[in-house]
């Protein structure tokens, strides 16, 4: 199954922040060639653009559904929503707070090169973090859903690991780490 979200994603064409802008790849296929493709564009467009509003329901909400199906994984989507959905909003919209959160993080200003590569550690560790916890939580539904028991624990294997690897990490240490 193809979707219309990757499909678009192959042509982007947008304004932000009053800057236009145009990313694509070299080659697209038809749409037509990919079936029920021209149909779920249709269904997910508003004047050849996309929907972005289309569910009315909020990011808690849809935490809350996947809650019914598997506790661990909305565990894994709130802290990924907690470790950086806000902070990114935030940033987008240009807020007092983001940019004392960018250039401060968790322990204030920045004085000393050393202290800016800790906190760039400390933001890339968010971002991390919530990529990782994203799609270890859509794994572990994929794994239920289909009933994959070794894909479960192989993604309870990578928590484990990632788990160490970040306490190493925010604990100062980086060169003992072994992937």
């Amino acid at each position: 199954v193809f979707f219309e979200m990757p499909y678009r994603d192959m042509q982007r064409k947008g304004k932000v922040g009053g800057l236009q802008f145009q990313i694509g790849r070299a080659i697209i296929p038809d749409i037509d060639a990919i079936p029920g493709l021209a149909s779920a564009i249709e269904e997910f467009s508003r004047k050849g653009k996309e929907l972005p509003d289309w569910t009315p329901v909020n990011i808690s909400d849809r935490i809350k559904a996947v809650r019914l199906i598997d506790v661990g994984a909305a565990l894994s989507l709130s802290g990924a929503s907690m470790s950086i959905y806000r902070h990114a909003s935030e940033l987008l919209h240009g807020t007092y707070f983001s940019v004392i959160y960018f250039w401060s993080g968790s322990t204030g200003p920045v004085h000393t090169r050393e202290r800016f590569g800790e906190l760039w550690k400390e933001h890339f560790i968010a971002v991390f973090t919530a990529i990782f916890f994203s799609a270890s939580a859509v794994v572990e539904l994929c794994s239920r859903k289909y009933n994959l028991p070794s894909l479960a624990r192989a993604n309870e294997e990578l928590i484990s690991r990632v788990k160490e690897i970040i306490d190493s990490l925010s604990a100062g240490g980086s060169e003992n780490i072994s992937i």
